[in-house]
């Protein structure tokens, strides 16, 4: 039997789509297709980044320990990144960040904040931090499959940045200068 491979990336930004077309390019020498999509109220473009590679899926599953099939609500930050290198760490850190943190700041406070639909994985950020020497932050659920990480203190959240973007080869302008300006 024929089985299909694929793994699918989304983003919203073309400028983000280009930085991840480039990483695949540059880790895996792989040209993954992108497929374009309107969505939302707005219609807003979304860019679906296909890879069809088994050999790409199944380095994934084997060596990245990211499961296959359906996820969002069972993923775990892999037991490698956890044993890895600060730096290797900290590029991880980056990514959850870029791809689905907010840095958001109002007249009272500013906070980091870092959702997911699996309670395990925000758990998981969450120890990952205070390994890495900064306060727990505070986890809640939000609703029926969402879960959140809040990080509200000023040192933790300028300390953070700096380790974040200290060894940037890869990483999102825009979420770069969010943090900028609030810190």
């Amino acid at each position: 039997k024929h089985q299909k491979y694929k793994v699918l990336l989304f983003t919203s930004h073309e400028e983000e789509k280009d930085i991840i077309l480039r990483l695949i390019k540059e880790l895996f020498n792989y040209n993954a297709s992108v497929r374009e999509r309107k969505l939302g109220f707005e219609k807003k473009i979304n860019y679906e980044i296909y890879i069809s590679s088994r050999k790409l899926a199944e380095f994934l599953v084997n060596e990245i320990e990211i499961p296959s099939g359906a996820k969002s609500l069972t993923i775990r930050i892999p037991l490698f990144i956890i044993n890895s290198k600060p730096s290797k760490i900290w590029s991880f850190i980056r990514g959850v960040i870029d791809g689905d943190g907010s840095i958001i700041k109002t007249d009272k406070s500013y906070g980091l904040k870092v959702p997911s639909g699996s309670k395990d994985f925000i758990y998981d950020f969450n120890n990952l931090m205070v390994n890495l020497g900064f306060n727990s932050g505070k986890i809640s659920q939000e609703r029926v499959n969402l879960w959140l990480l809040r990080f509200n203190k000023k040192e933790d959240i300028r300390n953070m940045y700096s380790l974040v973007y200290k060894n940037r080869e890869y990483f999102y302008e825009r979420k770069e200068k969010i943090w900028k300006q609030y810190i």
